[in-house]
C-alpha cells in the first residue's frame, strides 16, 4: 500500500525544485499550489484519489463534477482540467482530516466519510464533496469533532 505521501501527492515540481505540496497536498493553499491547480494535475492525482476513497471512477467522476465519459476521454490527455484539479486537492484535503480525527487510520477515515451521519442528515460526508458547500459542511463537522463538540 502507498505511503501517504504517495497517495497525497498530486504534483511533482521540476528537478532542482523544493517540493512544499507534496507533504501536505490539502495544507492552506501556497501559490505553488495555485499555479498546479491552474496548470492541471497528472492524471495520477485522479488515480490517488480514487486509491484514498476506495472508490470506482463512475464515483470519481460525480465528485469531479463530470460525466463517467468526459472522465474516460480525459485518459488521452497528459493533465486534468483546472477545476477537477482543484476538486481533488479538496476532497484529499478532507480525506486527510478524517485521517489526522480517527488517529492516522485512514480505513477508520474512510469507512467514516462513507457512512450515513445524523449530524449532515443521514447523508454520508462523501456524497456532499461534490460541492464546495458540502465540502465545507464536512469539514466543519471534522473541525467539531476534534474539538469535543457534541453533534
Amino acid at each position: 500500500m502507498a505511503s501517504i505521501r504517495e497517495r497525497h501527492e498530486v504534483y511533482s515540481p521540476p528537478a532542482g525544485t523544493p517540493d512544499k505540496t507534496r507533504d501536505s497536498l490539502a495544507a492552506e493553499p501556497d501559490l505553488e499550489m495555485v499555479a498546479m491547480v491552474r496548470k492541471g494535475a497528472s492524471r495520477s492525482a485522479l488515480k490517488r484519489l480514487q486509491s484514498c476513497l476506495d472508490i470506482g471512477p463512475v464515483e470519481a467522476a460525480r465528485l469531479l463534477r463530470i460525466s463517467p465519459r468526459t472522465l474516460e476521454r480525459r485518459r488521452g490527455q497528459p493533465h486534468l482540467e483546472p477545476g477537477e484539479t482543484d476538486r481533488i486537492v479538496s476532497v484529499l484535503g478532507v480525506f486527510r482530516e478524517a485521517e489526522e480525527l480517527f488517529g492516522g487510520h485512514e480505513d477508520k477515515a474512510r469507512q467514516w466519510l462513507k457512512s450515513p451521519l445524523p449530524a449532515l442528515g443521514e447523508s454520508r460526508p462523501l456524497d456532499l464533496l461534490d460541492t464546495e458547500t458540502g465540502t465545507r459542511l464536512v469539514r466543519d463537522l471534522i473541525g467539531q469533532l476534534s474539538h469535543g463538540v457534541f453533534v
